[in-house]
């Protein structure tokens, strides 16, 4: 029988390792010429001059960010041709509104290999990067601008501007009703927008509508639609909510708390048809030397305004902010009642007549009958049975 030397081939086991020993071989050598590939690549790129006329070149991005904006936690990072301090980044880049930054240089294969890239795309080398940390929190919702310096040591090849939008909270965007609307149709469906690109599809159990109306839910990338079964009740304030924990479709966005809006329906005898007469504003001041003009809108002929006046200063402020401050003041049907305070006496009662600035609009001016004496008033505008409140403060101005 013969036997076969050590090491000779026996089922392959004695071969096993020797090629494995090649394959490593081959691994660093592929290893090292990709090394001194990047290397003299580099060495050419860097060689070339990265701009004929020696100006610098920008590129800043948010670190963080989607479709919808950036996030308020974000960095930002700068590229550019030129080696700069953080004292020259911070006089040359300028961010508005204001904040503070920290500047951090950053040198990495992947920004090395990123510059390149650049530099094949701009005939220029942005291999040096730099990291912009805001000091604080950006803030919700507001587009910060940066821009280059208008006047600096640096020249540029062009003047440089960038905007970044910072992402709100999770919430809505739009609703169809707006907010506080009148005059709505009954037959209204309710159209709810977020402010991200797409939504959750579980919407059912996060959406009320108050008082309660039957109906079904149609879901778009960030648009709710409900359609309610029948027709919504007349006359009657309604709110919608999209309630906490709500999530947008990569539930990375969550909402914390309930969002939500309101609207009136119209009536059968629909409140924008109807006449009316209404005061601009509810503060006014006027002079006692002479007659007084009130601002007003509307197309009522037949109303009665009544003046009544105040006996103290603090019984009128406390009037006035009830009245401004009631529930639903913005509602045709369902405003919160007022009532001045007895401290109020009659001094004037007439009918109003609208001086219109023109005949194409119902805006105008109402002269009052007579000069008031220095004090604190009330007039009362009633229109059939609705009635408007205006606060008046008469001195020798």
């Amino acid at each position: 029988m013969l036997l076969k030397k050590q090491g000779d081939n026996m089922g392959g086991e004695a071969n096993g390792p020797r090629l494995g020993y090649k394959a490593v071989l081959a691994a660093f050598l592929g290893i090292l010429i990709i090394g001194a590939g990047f290397a003299a690549l580099n060495f050419f790129l860097r060689a070339k001059p990265a701009d004929e006329n020696g100006k610098a070149k920008f590129a800043l991005s948010a670190q963080l960010g989607d479709l919808n904006g950036i996030d308020k936690a974000s960095k930002f990072i700068l590229s550019s041709n030129k080696q700069l301090t953080p004292d020259e980044i911070k006089n040359n880049i300028k961010f508005s509104p204001p904040f503070d930054y920290a500047v951090k240089e950053k040198r990495s294969l992947l920004s090395l290999l990123a510059g390149q890239v650049l530099a094949s795309a701009n005939q220029a080398s942005f291999g040096n990067e730099y990291e912009l940390t805001p000091t604080q929190a950006l803030v919700d919702g507001v587009v910060y601008r940066a821009v280059t310096a208008t006047s600096s040591d640096l020249q540029f090849d062009h003047d440089y501007s960038w905007a970044f939008n910072v992402k709100s909270g999770f919430g809505l965007k739009e609703t169809l009703p707006a907010n506080e609307a009148t005059g709505v149709p009954v037959d209204t469906g309710i159209e709810i927008t977020m402010n991200r690109l797409d939504i959750s599809r579980d919407v059912a159990r996060y959406f009320s509508i108050e008082p309660s109306a039957k109906g079904r839910f149609e879901v778009g990338l960030n648009k709710i639609v409900f359609i309610p079964e029948g027709a919504l009740k007349d006359k009657t304030l309604y709110k919608v909510t999209i309630k906490k924990g709500y999530q947008a479709a990569d539930k990375a966005d969550i909402l914390d708390e309930d969002k939500s809006f309101s609207f009136e329906t119209s009536g059968a005898d629909s409140a924008s048809s109807l006449p009316s007469l209404s005061w601009s504003n509810d503060y006014f001041e006027l002079s006692t030397a002479k007659e007084g003009y009130l601002e007003a809108s509307g197309d009522a002929t037949n109303s009665e305004a009544v003046i009544s006046k105040y006996d103290s200063g603090p019984s009128f402020l406390k009037d006035f902010y009830t009245y401004r401050d009631r529930a639903y003041d913005w509602s045709n049907y369902n405003k919160a009642p007022f009532k001045p305070s007895e401290s109020v006496k009659e001094v004037k009662k007439f009918n109003p007549v609208l001086l219109k600035r023109n005949e194409s609009d119902n805006y105008g001016l109402i002269q009052l009958p007579s000069k008031l004496d220095q004090g604190f008033y009330i007039v009362r505008l009633a229109v059939g049975d609705k009635f408007e409140y205006t606060f008046l403060r008469v001195s020798p101005l």
